[in-house]
Order: structure tokens, then sequence, then C-alpha cells
């Protein structure tokens, strides 16, 4: 080690507060009272908290000779510590720093620190700048122990620009930069976090949060003293308060890790604070978007899937309530409800006191219209009502109270809705220029206020509603009407029919449907013969109704004519394909003769008829198909429609039905057919009405089903062979006096003596003008049921016509006799010629006391 020229340390005095370098968390004089070991244990502690720089530390006695060498300074002078322990202080250093060395141990024995630039020496000669730093500690006897350590000069430098450059970033950045102390108290802040609070930093160094800040959330304070405790890192933690750098509630973002020494203790606390209001306020616009998005469109996809008033109303309750108002009050302008009336007008007829009012509070299931009693308040406040003539929406941050003042009550005095404060929207339920009524979304007082796009998402989803409701009310008044004409259409009453017992259920779609073309009709015939007609016009509502009023019409304007089923087919197939617009419908037509017992039979594109035979055995009549009516040629052109006969047992049911009776979405129809034919064999035997009720009940036809579905059953019941007559008569003319003696014969058997005169003059004529115009052979038949029929044919099929004889011809008038004294009367042809007939009701047989409808 060489001599060291002579070098003035820099002294610093025991009132200094020490040296604050740049890297130094703790720099203050040691200088005091203690003993050697609370030096060694000091020198411990300060070579941690110097380890970011390389450091060499040591201990001297009194005399400067070294008595402890530090690990670290071995690593930054490259001496072993058995090389330098006792070995003067200077020894460390070039031989020019040897004066300036000795002179720092003189300034520290003296009660001064000492701090001086100078050389170090390694092993190998290199030389180290380091600056080093004495100080003292004075023991009760007074003895000196010196402590120091020696700096890397070039980390110092270092460590002073990368000093230099954080405290740049610090008070430039831009994001609000905080440091707590390990009680959570503000140690330093940066000016972007001065502004964000609104205060300077002088005003929160030594306070914690919610002394500076009371404004604040709460959270703030518990979120850095959960950090403190727990050592877990919070980050983009968001709350809002007010602080006096703005009157208006902001929102920010903070992120808080834990400091800690370099023993590990906690030292404090770093955060990270952002302003993110506008990006909150941004997030929130956006979620209240995409909240309002899904609003409507679950008023889409759950708003107006029946057309049904009073669904559509609940319906809209249940999207509103909770996710849009607290509660909603939907008024419906009674004649909305109306069947009777035209189209809503265009005018709110103010005031409004017939009305139907649902109110849904959020709690429970959504209620059903009531109508409630008194006059509704928007229509007689006329600001309101102006504004709902408009179309426009009325909004009040008042609350409806402001104009209310009464509540709503149902007829029965029940409390509807109380008037409360709060925010209210009122939108009228327009559609297509009526207005219906009015829907008012509230929110309570503890509740946000509705938003401006809250106004415009109110408009569009009762927008929705009035037109589910207008569509509902428009549908329930059409489809009233078609129900109307068409039952106008089916038979109003079934006659008394000789051989024949008839029950029916004509049931049309549910409310979700529209009504359809099916009828049924049973037909008086000549000879004391029935028609049964089903039919289903394909297709829905008035235009369905009217085309089926036309094809009943015809089938039995057809019946009358005495046509055979294919024949009367055939003319309603061409009925069909001359309509204006093709219309198809099927159609089964059946005549049961009871003097003969049996049952012809035709249909086309129709079901089936099913008979139920005495013994209770069940099948399907296999009649011949054909297509539906109104195909009318084409490729069906050479279709024939054939009619089919069956001898049917006395006391046997016959079931004819239209598809809407077997078929359903989750059955076929021969599933449905199939299952018919059970409930059919297990009816009631005693009564077509119970059996027709357990059909449809059990069949699932109880008028919400999605077709009219219509069941005819006929319980036949052939004529004894003692009230059947029949005779050939001679081709002679003393067969109209032998035909006399027959008819007042047969009536004396029958108990019908009554009828004895006018049957006998109506016979003579009817004989008589067979034998002179007609063909023999001539026949005379006689029925007895609940009247007498009496027939006359003959082997001509050229049907008679009733002419106006004139004053001076000598005949003529037979038939002009029978149309004034018989029942009922006619004519029909059959494959042998033709038969002339006549009734006479019993007890009845004389002038004017014929039926007024006559087939």
């Amino acid at each position: 080690m060489s001599d060291a020229p002579e070098q003035q340390p820099h002294r610093e005095r025991q009132d200094n507060p020490g040296w604050r370098g740049p890297g130094w968390a703790m720099t203050t004089s040691v200088f005091g009272q203690g003993s050697e070991n609370d030096a060694q244990r000091h020198l411990g502690r300060m070579a941690g908290v110097i380890e970011r720089v390389r450091s060499a530390t040591f201990m001297l006695d009194g005399d400067g000779v070294i008595r402890e060498y530090r690990l670290n300074a071995e690593e930054l002078l490259g001496w072993q510590r058995t090389e330098m322990i006792g070995k003067p202080f200077h020894a460390m250093f070039r031989g020019e720093d040897f004066a300036a060395a000795d002179r720092m141990v003189q300034a520290v024995q003296s009660g001064d620190d000492a701090r001086g630039a100078l050389g170090a020496v390694t092993p190998k000669g290199a030389s180290v700048p380091v600056d080093v730093h004495l100080m003292g500690l004075r023991d009760g006897e007074g003895h000196v122990v010196v402590f120091g350590y020696a700096n890397s000069a070039e980390d110092l430098v270092r460590i002073t620009r990368d000093r230099a450059v954080l405290d740049s970033l610090f008070e430039q950045f831009p994001v609000g930069i905080v440091v707590y102390d390990e009680r959570g108290r503000y140690v330093r802040l940066n000016r972007a976090l001065e502004r964000i609070n609104g205060l300077p930093v002088s005003e929160h160094i030594g306070k914690r949060v919610r002394e500076v800040l009371p404004g604040l959330d709460p959270r703030l304070e518990e979120i850095p003293d959960e950090v403190l405790r727990t050592g877990i890192p919070v980050v983009d933690e968001q709350y809002g308060g007010f602080t006096p750098a703005s009157d208006e509630e902001r929102v920010w973002s903070v992120s808080y890790n834990r400091l800690h020494g370099p023993e590990g203790e906690v030292i404090g606390l770093s955060g990270l604070i952002l302003d993110v209001t506008d990006r909150h306020r941004a997030a929130a616009a956006a979620a209240g978007a995409r909240r309002r998005l899904a609003l409507v469109n679950k008023a889409g996809s759950r708003m107006g899937t029946a057309l049904d008033v009073e669904r559509t109303a609940r319906e809209l309750a249940d999207v509103a309530v909770p996710d849009f108002a607290d509660a909603i009050v939907i008024e419906i302008k009674e004649e909305v409800f109306d069947e009777r009336i035209g189209p809503v007008g265009p005018v709110w007829l103010a005031p409004v006191r017939r009305r139907r009012v649902l109110v849904h509070q959020g709690f429970g299931a959504v209620p059903d219209p009531v109508r409630a009693e008194g006059f509704s308040a928007w229509s007689t406040d006329s600001d309101i009502s102006d504004r709902m003539l408009d179309g426009a929406a009325w909004h009040s941050s008042a609350g409806i109270s402001a104009v209310a003042k009464e509540p709503i009550r149902s007829v029965d005095g029940t409390l509807l809705w109380q008037p409360t404060g709060g925010d209210s929207i009122l939108v009228p339920l327009w559609a297509r220029e009526a207005l219906l009524g009015v829907v008012h979304f509230h929110r309570h007082p503890e509740s946000p206020p509705f938003e401006p796009e809250d106004i415009e998402v109110a408009e569009e989803i009762t927008t929705r509603a009035a037109v589910s409701m207008d569509n509902g009310r428009l549908y329930y008044r059409e489809r009233t009407t078609a129900l109307m004409l068409q039952r106008a259409l089916l038979p109003q009453r079934i006659p008394s029919l000789p051989g024949v017992q008839v029950a029916y259920r004509y049931l049309p779609g549910s409310v979700g449907a529209e009504v359809g073309g099916d009828w049924f009709d049973v037909i008086q015939l000549s000879g004391a013969r029935v028609a049964l007609v089903v039919g289903d016009v394909m297709g829905v509502g008035v235009r369905a109704a009217g085309i089926m009023g036309q094809f009943r019409t015809a089938a039995r304007t057809l019946a009358g004519l005495d046509l055979s089923p294919a024949q009367v087919l055939h003319q309603l197939d061409e009925l069909g394909a001359s309509l204006s617009e093709n219309h198809l419908a099927t159609c089964i037509y059946a005549v049961y003769d009871p003097a003969t017992g049996k049952l012809a039979v035709s249909r086309a594109g129709h079901p089936p008829p099913l008979l139920l035979a005495p013994d209770g055995t069940v099948g399907g009549l296999d009649v011949p198909p054909s297509p539906p009516l109104g195909v009318g040629g084409g490729a069906y052109r050479s279709w024939v429609f054939e009619t089919k006969e069956f001898d049917i047992p006395d006391r046997s049911r016959l079931a004819f039905y239209t598809d809407g009776m077997v078929e359903d979405k989750g059955r076929d129809i021969d599933e449905g057919i199939g299952v018919m034919a059970a409930l059919l064999a297990n009816c009631p035997p005693d009564s077509l009405e119970e059996c027709c009720d357990a059909v449809t009940d059990v069949l699932g036809i109880t008028g919400d089903t999605s077709d009219d579905a219509t069941l005819l059953l006929a319980q036949v019941q052939s004529i004894p062979p003692d009230r059947k007559a029949h005779w050939q008569l001679d081709a002679h003319p003393s067969a109209v006096s032998d035909a006399r003696r027959k008819v007042r014969t047969k009536l004396v058997d029958w108990d019908m003596s009554s009828l004895s005169d006018t049957a006998e003059l109506l016979v003579s004529e009817l004989v008589t003008n067979a034998q002179r115009y007609g063909r023999s052979p001539v026949s005379l038949d006689m029925l007895k049921t609940d009247r007498l029929l009496v027939e006359v044919g003959d082997a001509l099929d050229v049907v008679p016509q009733v002419r106006r004889a004139q004053e001076t011809d000598e005949g003529g008038r037979g038939l002009q006799l029978v149309n004034q004294l018989a029942t009922r009367w006619g004519t029909r042809t059959t494959g042998n010629g033709k038969i002339v007939w006549f009734e006479l009701a019993t007890g009845e047989g004389g002038l004017g006391q014929r039926e007024d409808s006559r087939g």
C-alpha cells in the first residue's frame, strides 16, 4: 500500500440530517450512545438497505484499525476478510488517498460524520472509485466505534440517473400515483392525483384517504387496508364518488400493490389511480343499449303469440316488468272487446270511462285485465290526451301522481292502482289509425329514472303490442262473423224422421285458429228416406264459410231431386269447379231407406263412415274413394263417383265425421279413426247425445283445437213389415176402384180411418194418371210411420207436371188436387220408371193442413 497525497474530506456536522443521496431510503447520522454490538447490528442492517448498490461495509476501532470486514466488501474490492482485519483503514485505498482516509477517521473521532470520494485498490492493483461514509458510535465508557461503507461511484451515478428518470415519470405520468405507509397514510403522490382529488399534495401527506376525501366510497379505504393486510394485489377495482375537483360523480379505477423492505417487512403500499368516468359512462351506455335491444327482442319473440287482446296485454306486462319498469298499468278501451261495434275510430273519446285495466307490479303472476270504475285520469287531462291523440309518449319525472289524483278501482271497488311519485312514461296504444288505450310504465323513486332512450323503447314495445292487440281484435271480429255465418248456414233444427234418430256436434277451432268450412245436414227425402251429409271446405275464415253455404244449399237442392248419391256428388263437383276461385271440399253423402233397411253411400275425398252393429262390433264401411269436390276434370275427368249400398241391421249406429275429429298434431288420421271406433264400441247404448259427448271429450275436441270438428251420429231402424203394403195393379179401368178399396182397408187396419177420404181421392187421381199417361205395370205402396206415405209407380220415366186447367178442360186437375190436399208430395225417377208420392199427416186430411217445409 502506497502513501496517498493529502485530501481534505467533506465534513458533516452532528446537527446535519444526513446525506440524502440518490437511491437512499435512510442516510441519517447514527452518532450517539451505544455499544459495539449495536454498531454490528446497525452495520448489518445498513448493508441490507444499500444492497441495490455495490458496497463495502466495515467497522473500525477508535484508532482507525479495521475490526470487521463484511462479505460485500470482499465482493466489491476483492480482499478477503482475513487479509483486512487488523490493518489501518487507509490500507483499503490508493497511496495518494491515505491522508484523506486518515483525516476522515480523525473527523469521526472528533464527533463528526465523514464522507469522501476515494480510490480503493484491489489485490491486482486496480483502482475502484468509491464514495466513502464514516459514522461513529460512543459507548458508555467513551470509547468510539466507527463503522462505514464504501459505495461504488459507478453504481451511484447509475442510480442517480435512474432516480431522475423515475421522478420525472412520477410527476409527468397522467395516471395518479400514490405511496402509502404501512398504516395507509399518504407518503407521496404525483400531480396527476393532485388534480384528480382537487387538493394540493400538502393536504394529503400523513392522512388517510377518508380524512382527505370524505365524499368517496368507503371501499376506497377498505381496499388498500385489505392489500396491506393480505398482500394480495388489486387490479382495476372501480369505485365512484365526489371530490373537490368536480361537482359531478366520478368513477376511478384503482390498482394497489404492497411494498416490502430489505428483510421482507411491510413498509407501505403503492397505487395507480385512473379516472375512468368517460369509459364507465360509455360502458353503461353500451350496456343500456344492449339491455334495451334485448328487451325489444324479447318483446318481439314473446308478444303476439296468439290473436287475443287480453293475452297480448299480459305478455306486454310480463316483458316490461321488472326488466324495464317497476310497475305497468295497461288501460284498454272497452270498445276493443265489443264485437258488435265497427272499427275503433281515430278519436280518443274523452273522458274515457268504459275500459279494462291490467296492473302488474312485478310480484305474482300477471293478472287478467278487469273492468275499471271511474274516468281515466289521462283522458281528462287535455295536455296528456292531446299527446296521446298525436301518438306521442308523455314523460314525467314527477310520476303519474302529478296528474292522476284518484286511484284506479275495479267495478267491485277493489283497488287496482294508487298513483305515486317516481318516474312515468305514458304511451298510447295506436294501431291502424285506432287508439285502443294507453300504457303507463312506472319506476319508483328509489329506482334510476327513465332515460331519453327508454322512451323510444317504451314506444317500440307498446306499438308492437298495439298491433298485436288490433290483429286480435280484427281477427276476433272476422272469426265471430264467420262463426255466426257458419252456424246460420248449418241446420237450425233436425226434423223428426221415421227410422232415423240423429245427434250431432259441431265445434269450431280455437281462438288461435280461424273458423273452417265444416258442414252437415239431415234431409228428409221421399219415401221416408233420409239423406245424411257431412262436408268440409278446405280453407278458413268468412270466405270458407260462404263457400260452405253454397255447397250446403246446392246439396239440399240436389237432394230434393231424388238423385243418387253419386249424381249429387258429381253435381257438387261441377259447382266447386265453376266457382270464381277454385275451392276444394270433401263430402260424404248417404241415403238411408227405412223401408228396405239399405244405405246408399258415396264419398269425395272424405273419411269413410263407421258402423256400430247391434252386437257391439265397429268397422268402417268400404265406400269407394273419389277425389275431393271442385277438382272438376283434368287428371280426374275419367274418375266416376260411385254409390255403394249396404244392408244395415236395425238399431245400428252410423258415425259421419270430418277430419278435425280424428286428426291432430300428435295423432294421424288412421290412429284417430281407430280411437273413435273404440269409443263408439263403449258408448252408452241408450243415448246418442251421451255418445257424442263421450267421443268428443276423449278425443280432446273441446273447441280448443286447430281445426273445426263435426260429428253426426245416426241410429237406424227399418219399418216393420206390418206397416208396409205393396200391390201390383192391373191395366184395367177397374184398377182405380180396386186401389181405393185397398187403401181404405189398410187404413182401417192401421187405425188411420180419418185419412181415408183424402187418401182415396188422391190415390184415384194418381192411379188414373198412371194408367192414362204412364206405362204398365202400375204399383201402389203404402207406409205407416208418424204419417201416411202413399206411392204410385209406373214404367214410364217421364215426370208429370202440374198445369193450370182451363174451365172448359175435362181433365188436368189431378195434380192440383194432390198439391192442395197432401201434406207433402213429389216425384222421383227410378231405374224402372217413376214414382209419384204424397204424404198425409196423422189426424190431418183437410184442405190447408200442409206442413211449411215440403221436399
